[in-house]
């Protein structure tokens, strides 16, 4: 089958294997030192923190592209990863939704594209056309074995300017109604960016900030937008051990909206 949802399951690096192939990259790259506290503080103020508005951003159980200009969410329970070339979303369960755009050089409608060009000569099965958010889009499946798990592998294409945004969802056999509620509002919840977002929707960004007499770990942590591991963040950030405290008057990183 023409889906990538197994050669993703089957090809993608474990942490280990990506913690090598990091270190062999950064041994290939030589830098210089900074010791100056000030001056790297100053340098790296304002520094987007994780992914741009170039590569899209999460935000809760929400994926955002303000460049390309659209966004969508997934069901509570899944857990976002962003990737170059695609979005992906698992799920304890082993349902995964995995999302990336295609080009349409032609222009063709989403059935067209899904028959003739994705899954060309492929069966499928509920082959038809849904609307999503006004847009003319299309959506089919066909059951298959991921890693010797039977699963219902459901594509959706959806027009999107001179691209085709695509979902891939596995679905495994036995999955409740109200999980497959959940995703097919996934597929629904994919909209274009109004002109407001994109002016207001921002990636994180690094903030230096002066620790004054009332602060704490805890308190600057709370600063940052993050619903979970704050304080663990926070600590990482500024080299901050275990039961480590902030200093008054010492400037320290966090993360702001």
């Amino acid at each position: 089958r023409k889906s990538t949802i197994a050669t993703y399951l089957s090809t993608h690096p474990d942490t280990g294997e990506r913690i090598a192939r990091t270190s062999a990259l950064a041994a290939q790259h030589t830098h210089r030192n900074i010791t100056e506290r000030a001056t790297y503080q100053d340098m790296i103020n304002g520094l987007t923190y994780g992914d741009s508005n170039k590569q899209g951003f999460i935000r809760g159980q929400e994926f955002i592209h303000p460049e390309l200009g659209f966004r969508f969410s997934v069901p509570d329970g899944f857990r976002l990863i962003n990737r170059p070339s695609e979005v992906v979303a698992k799920a304890e369960s082993g349902a995964l939704v995995l999302f990336d755009m295609a080009p349409n050089k032609d222009g063709l409608e989403a059935l067209s594209y899904l028959t003739q060009v994705w899954m060309k000569g492929e069966a499928m099965n509920g082959l038809e056309r849904i609307d999503v958010n006004g847009a003319k889009a299309a959506t089919g499946s066909f059951i298959g074995n991921i890693q010797g798990q039977r699963m219902t592998i459901r594509l959706v294409a959806i027009p999107f300017g001179k691209r085709i945004a695509r979902f891939q969802i596995a679905i495994p056999a036995g999955t409740g109604a109200d999980v497959m509620e959940d995703l097919k509002r996934t597929t629904y919840s994919f909209r274009s960016l109004t002109k407001e977002e994109k002016a207001t929707l921002k990636p994180y960004r690094i903030n230096i900030v002066e620790a004054g007499k009332s602060h704490s770990v805890q308190s600057l942590a709370a600063l940052m937008p993050f619903e979970d591991y704050a304080e663990e963040r926070f600590r990482v950030l500024n080299g901050l051990g275990e039961g480590e405290q902030v200093q008054v008057g010492r400037m320290y990183k966090i993360v702001v909206r």
